[in-house]
């Protein structure tokens, strides 16, 4: 769909966000990537990208192999206290017990907390290398469950907790971990028989006052930009240039040339996206793959408002030094450097539908040093969102609630 809107100039306040916000990462794999760098900063033994079974969005990851697992690199803004998130789906379990959720450290799955399958599908909670509390009940084949991990290092004994769909199956005290860098999920260690898929992960912190306690319920889409928005300051290329899904890197970019530049866009509609006009928006983060037009320093703001003219918001200022285009910035950790959890305007939840809203939301990007040129490949507003409507369960669990949706899986909210 494209908008045909005139393109004005206008006067905004600009409110920085915080880059360490509660939601530290978000994905859906809606960028179709698994080469290391795009959307997973790790990558092992390369998952693959499934459109097939998939919980929400256009995609999901599929692990059918051995120690196939991907991940985002963290830095640690002090005590850490982590909350994951995967929405999992077992279509073949392993032969054995194996590792599907670890926060810890990038070299090792057996430090921080994690959470394991066995092959008779129940879940167990390990942290170190021993098991905290008992078996989780047994999961059913070709079922979403929303399996969640909470890793809080802040106390002198530390506490680990799994959940499904909301519900604890385990907890108690795991061991003190002074190098949690990473958090991971796939498959870990070397199965001879495994199928699972995973969908809609996330991380939070517990700072703020927003997204700082376990992810929950979560549905995750991305939205590109398909016209232009209150401004043009690119040099070169058009919102078509940088509205593919999976990121074509020099193949089509705007170019931004000068101090200053501002360039604005506004994105599909939210229910080209999948969300209903009652839907609750939980988070907003956008992203970027850029790179400068030479192996010199750039810096940019990536920018967010609701409508024409309302308030804009911009994230951290990221950096990039070298040629190759890179996702959200050359520093580790290439998380998220904005994050909005409300509309700007408004100041309360952003809503899919209204004068304010994601259907009249733009998006873009603010050269702050724009020597060299700042290259822009892809452009994106990823949203996590719950459905207001679920409808009658389908398949009956103590703990769980699901529908069918019209590939033929089950989705748990």
């Amino acid at each position: 769909m494209i908008k045909s809107i005139t393109t004005i100039l206008i006067c905004f306040y600009i409110f920085p966000t915080n880059a360490w916000a509660a939601r530290l990462f978000s994905s859906g794999f809606e960028l179709q990537s698994v080469v290391a760098g795009v959307e997973f900063e790790i990558i092992n033994n390369v998952p693959s990208i499934d459109t097939t079974t998939f919980r929400s969005g256009l995609a999901a990851g599929r692990f059918d192999a051995a120690s196939e697992t991907l991940g985002a690199s963290l830095t640690a803004p002090g005590a850490y206290h982590w909350f994951s998130r995967s929405y999992v789906y077992i279509a073949t379990a392993p032969n054995a017990l194996h590792t599907i959720m670890t926060i810890g450290n990038a070299s090792t799955d057996t430090t921080g907390a994690r959470i394991r399958l066995n092959a008779n599908r129940t879940l167990e909670l390990w942290s170190g290398a021993a098991q905290v509390g008992s078996d989780s009940a047994a999961l059913d084949l070709n079922t979403w469950y929303r399996i969640e991990l909470n890793f809080d290092d802040t106390v002198a004994d530390n506490t680990v907790t799994g959940y499904i769909n909301g519900a604890s199956f385990a907890s108690g005290t795991g061991v003190d971990h002074a190098t949690v860098d990473t958090v991971s999920w796939g498959v870990f260690a070397g199965p001879a028989t495994v199928d699972i898929y995973m969908d809609d992960l996330a991380l939070n912190d517990s700072t703020g006052s927003s997204q700082n306690s376990l992810p929950g319920a979560g549905s995750i889409v991305h939205m590109q930009p398909d016209g232009a928005g209150d401004n043009a300051g690119q040099s070169a290329g058009t919102f078509a240039d940088i509205d593919e899904i999976t990121p074509d890197n020099a193949t089509t970019i705007i170019t931004l040339d000068a101090d200053a530049d501002l360039a604005d866009f506004m994105c599909e509609s939210s229910s080209a996206a999948g969300i209903g006009s009652t839907d609750t928006i939980s988070v907003i983060q956008v992203g970027v793959r850029e790179a400068p037009l030479t192996a010199a320093a750039d810096s940019y703001a990536l920018r967010i408002k609701s409508a024409s003219s309302g308030t804009t918001i911009e994230g951290t200022t990221l950096t990039h030094n070298d040629t190759t285009y890179k996702t959200n910035g050359d520093a580790l950790p290439r998380i998220y450097s904005l994050t909005s959890y409300t509309d700007p305007t408004t100041a309360v939840a952003w809503t899919p539908t209204g004068t304010n809203s994601l259907d009249n939301m733009q998006v873009g990007v603010h050269a702050i040093d724009a020597t060299p040129d700042i290259l822009t490949s892809t452009l994106w507003a990823l949203v996590e969102y719950v459905p207001s409507v679920v409808p009658p369960a389908i398949i009956s669990h103590t703990i769980i609630q699901s529908q069918v949706i019209p590939n033929g899986q089950v989705i748990i909210p």
